[in-house]
Parts: C-alpha cells; sequence; structure tokens
C-alpha cells in the first residue's frame, strides 16, 4: 500500500509553478526597473550656455558605466530565467534589452553630435520605445498573476493571501 500524500498533488505543483514563474519575473522585473531608472537619467541635461565639455562628458560616462552594468545585470538575469517566462513577456524584456543595447551604441558613438539637439531627440526617441515594452511587460506580468492567482485559490483556498 502505497502512501499517497508521499505524491505531488495537483495543487502543490500548481503553487511550484506559480511560486517559480514569481520569482523568476521579480528578478527580471527588478533588473529592468533599475535599468529604466537609469536609462531615464543617463543623457545628461545641462544648460545650453554651459561650455565646459569635459565635465559633460566626465557625467555622461560615469552614468553609460552605470547603465552598462544595470544593462548587463538584466542579460544575466533575462537569459538565466528565460525559461520560467511567457514568451510574450519576454518578448518585451527582450524589446528593452535591445534599446538598451542601442543607447549604449548611439553614445559610444554619437563622437561630435553627442550634447547635440538631435542627440537628446534621439535618447528621447530610445527611452519612449523602451517604456512602450516596458509598460506593455508590466500589463502582461500582472494579467498572468493575476490570472495564476484567480486558478491557486479556486483550487487551494487558504494558500496564497
Amino acid at each position: 500500500h502505497r502512501d499517497l500524500h508521499s505524491f505531488p498533488t495537483r495543487r502543490s505543483s500548481d503553487l511550484t509553478q506559480f511560486d517559480t514563474e514569481f520569482s523568476a519575473m521579480k528578478e527580471i522585473f527588478a533588473a529592468l526597473g533599475k535599468l529604466r531608472l537609469s536609462l531615464n537619467g543617463l543623457r545628461p541635461e545641462f544648460s545650453w550656455g554651459s561650455d565646459d565639455d569635459e565635465e559633460k562628458r566626465r557625467v555622461l560616462l560615469s552614468r553609460l558605466h552605470e547603465f552598462k552594468e544595470r544593462y548587463n545585470k538584466l542579460v544575466d538575469t533575462a537569459e538565466s530565467l528565460y525559461p520560467f517566462v511567457s514568451a510574450n513577456i519576454y518578448q518585451h524584456v527582450h524589446e528593452c534589452m535591445s534599446r538598451a543595447q542601442i543607447e549604449i551604441m548611439h553614445i559610444e558613438t554619437a563622437e561630435d553630435k553627442t550634447f547635440r539637439f538631435e542627440w537628446y531627440q534621439d535618447g528621447a526617441k530610445q527611452r519612449e520605445t523602451f517604456d512602450e515594452h516596458y509598460h506593455a511587460a508590466v500589463k502582461l506580468a500582472r494579467d498572468h498573476f493575476k490570472h495564476l492567482t484567480i486558478i491557486s485559490q479556486h483550487c487551494c483556498p487558504g494558500k496564497l493571501a
């Protein structure tokens, strides 16, 4: 006679799946959120009368270094947790990573165009596209977990708060 309690039940596997997906998405969105904050302040704003290009470049390089670190952290996190994230959410996260990579490339190759009006416009365009995909990923993630929470509460009342 087998001990039936030793086999995982549908309820426990549902909770395990929920916990695994939630943990993966929590890590990815933490890294993505930090990258987003860094992106928003990446291209420093200066008064148009400021002529100290050396100081401007020093600030930019410092911010770019931090941005690259956050970008690399997101790539490492998203790629290692990819199996636990739905394809449609990952697609938007991947687009955010692509926008960040383009932003890095544009800043590193701008040369004499750095700090010109068009340079700032390019940065605004990258941020706008990044934000569109960021918000789409957030919405999909919230909808996904809302759905899983409803299923888990239905099948396992009292297990999730």
